[in-house]
């Protein structure tokens, strides 16, 4: 059988409402400088909360969460209403572009002078790719009970990128070798290779290559075979990957190195006959961002 091993070498960048773009390395922000946190309280009842976002990257408003230490009972997260899309991963959301003011109100206790807080959140570039989540703790002080000013205590700008494997409070995995942070973000084609080779008339061999320091969902993949008479695709036989709770997927598993996928076809006729294999797959650099959906 003949099989076209010729694919469109694009990325769907499905998460912005913008033309397929590569990724530039020089372009692309550390997440700390696409989103800059400060808090500050200007009341014992009152921590205000900002982020100072980057040009051409946005927030989401449900991926926003601040948790007070003990000594100040929160109240509820007080957010403006942002700009609504419709987004690839969470369906209708609100996103916020170059600044969210947050208030989260709350009572804090008698004598305490500080205030912890845990401050989660997420956002993606314009370009079409998406940080994963961030965890940040900030130390907030709070002025004197008598009225006195409080002193700002600013989210440290050097903070590393969030790693979403080391990161899962259920047990991350141990990658030798990894940096606190990574590179700057290959372009697509270079941070996941793909090429489909013809093991005979009956079967398929996909083979992905993550580059190093980037890995690949298996549950994110999907493909049709096109165009082809009276062939279709079975069930992809993907081998053992490594297990791993993901924040967006619930219990997911994932691949960092080259893995062979057999793929068996179905064949009505014995004829040769062209097809166009179109893949569609999902990974993410480690330490860094997450990639949308990607076709080949």
């Amino acid at each position: 059988m003949m099989l076209l091993r010729q694919f469109a070498a694009f990325c769907l960048f499905s998460l912005a409402a913008l033309p397929a773009l590569a990724i530039n390395e020089k372009d692309l922000l550390p997440v700390d400088q696409a989103f800059a946190l400060r808090a500050e309280a200007p009341s014992r009842d009152r921590i205000e909360l900002r982020w100072d976002i980057a040009p051409g990257y946005y927030l989401y408003h449900h991926r926003t969460s601040v948790k007070a230490g003990p000594g100040f009972t929160a109240g509820a997260l007080q957010m403006p209403q942002g700009e609504k899309k419709h987004d690839e991963f969470f369906g209708d959301v609100e996103t916020y572009h170059r600044q969210l003011r947050s208030i989260l109100p709350g009572t804090a206790d008698p004598g305490v002078n500080s205030v912890t807080l845990e401050v989660r959140y997420q956002g993606c570039a314009d370009a079409g790719v998406c940080y994963p989540p961030q965890k940040r703790t900030v130390e907030v002080r709070l002025p004197a009970a008598n009225g006195g000013a409080p002193a700002a205590a600013p989210a440290p700008s050097a903070a590393p990128l969030f790693n979403p494997l080391a990161g899962n409070s259920g047990g991350g995995l141990n990658l030798p070798g990894t940096a606190a942070v990574q590179a700057l973000p290959l372009p697509s084609e270079k941070a996941f290779g793909f090429e489909a080779i013809v093991d005979n008339g009956n079967r398929l061999l996909l083979r992905f290559s993550p580059a190093p320091g980037y890995y690949l969902y298996r549950d994110r993949t999907s493909l049709a075979l096109e165009g082809a008479d009276g062939v279709r695709a079975g069930r992809p036989q993907w081998p053992a990957g490594k297990p791993y709770r993901d924040e967006h997927f619930g219990n997911v598993v994932v691949y960092f190195d080259q893995v062979d996928v057999p793929l068996p076809l179905r064949r009505d006729k014995p004829d040769a006959t062209p097809a166009t294999l179109v893949v569609t797959f999902q990974g993410c650099q480690t330490d860094g961002i997450c990639y949308p959906p990607m076709t080949r």
